[in-house]
């Protein structure tokens, strides 16, 4: 099973997105996230909206969120509004093999 957290940072205004962006830098290089995997987007239609992602694969309860993922969204809610949600992935059936 594969899941992933959504970190929404909709600034307060430009600046607060710059410097965001710099500090979600920061926590790209730092974050250990089960080795799964950390990126950032910025919006191309919202000039001050950005997402965070935070990927976790294995046995994962569905509804929890990771620690890392909550102190994120409380760290990055000095700068705007922040939405934080987890979504996660519909594995395809397994094929049964014939034998």
């Amino acid at each position: 099973m594969q899941n992933i957290e959504i970190i929404r940072i909709c600034a307060f205004n430009e600046a607060s997105r710059e410097e965001a962006v710099i500090k979600a830098r920061e926590v790209i290089e730092t974050c250990h996230n089960g080795g799964e995997g950390v990126a950032i987007w910025t919006s191309t239609d919202q000039s001050t909206d950005m997402l965070i992602l935070l990927k976790r694969k294995g046995d994962i309860p569905i509804k929890s969120y990771s620690m890392e993922g909550l102190q994120i969204a409380d760290y990055f809610s000095r700068f705007g509004w922040i939405s934080h949600s987890l979504w996660q992935d519909i594995a395809p059936m397994e094929e049964k093999t014939s034998g």
